[in-house]
């Protein structure tokens, strides 16, 4: 990668962040940048930060944002829950079209949209006392970015806690954890076998695992499952994440 200018100058401060970061003993952990308030635990470590390399690949201000979505807009989670196991994902049927053929009104409906599904510990979570509502109405942008896209290309695959270290090094930020179940109701055109995982502090299911959101399309309907959310997780660099961009 070639590096110009101000560009520059902002590579050998990111690196001279890795270092310090890398020699620094009993330092207290960095915490994720972040647009919410949320749960303190399973936070990424100053070791992660430490063991990244120092290749800086595309930052923050450098990536236009891939979409924007509204939170704030449900006050009530069982009402949250419905809409997100619906036929209508909480849009009011569309009335069918009516075309004219002479003195003959003919009635033709649209297409119809694939349904939402929730699953199990997608459900289980959002009920959780961890998990907050927007008590306002926010804009936020969001990215898609993989490990790779973050110059953190491992063939045998790159933890949860790397990932995140690095996304927060190039000025992206964890999601809300909102953010999951509001992208799956405002992304109803998501192509087919399209999956994105929120990257969000995890939220805990009654027996303590950690769960984070994944929003997709199985082909039968539009899905907001709940994953894995542990930060040693070790997954693919060409994984699809969404982050969130400051504005």
């Amino acid at each position: 990668m070639q590096v110009h200018g101000g560009r520059a100058r902002q590579v050998l401060a990111t690196a001279a962040l890795l270092l310090g970061l890398g020699s620094a003993h009993g330092a207290a952990a960095p915490a994720t940048a972040e647009l919410a308030p949320a749960t303190a635990e399973a936070q990424p470590s100053a070791d992660a930060a430490a063991r990244i390399p120092a290749a800086i690949w595309t930052t923050a201000s450098e990536i236009e944002p891939w979409k924007r979505i509204t939170l704030g807009t449900y006050k009530d989670v069982n009402l949250l829950r419905e809409d997100l196991d619906s036929t209508h994902c909480g849009r009011k049927a569309a009335d069918p079209q009516v075309a004219g053929l002479g003195s003959i009104r003919v009635g033709t409906a649209k297409p119809r949209q694939p349904p939402c599904n929730l699953g199990d510990a997608a459900s289980e979570v959002i009920g959780r006392p961890a998990f907050k509502l927007s008590q306002t109405r926010t804009e936020l942008d969001l990215v898609v970015l993989t490990a790779a896209d973050l110059g953190l290309d491992k063939e045998d695959g790159v933890s949860l806690d790397d990932i995140y270290a690095r996304a927060e090094l190039l000025g992206f930020a964890l999601c809300p954890a909102e953010v999951g179940p509001q992208l799956r109701l405002q992304y109803l055109d998501q192509r087919v076998g399209e999956f994105l995982h929120v990257a969000m502090r995890p939220l805990a299911r009654y027996g303590g695992d950690p769960i984070s959101f994944t929003v997709a399309n199985g082909g039968a309907g539009l899905l907001l499952l709940g994953g894995d959310g542990h930060l040693d997780l070790v997954v693919p660099p060409t994984l699809r994440f969404v982050f969130a961009r400051p504005q």
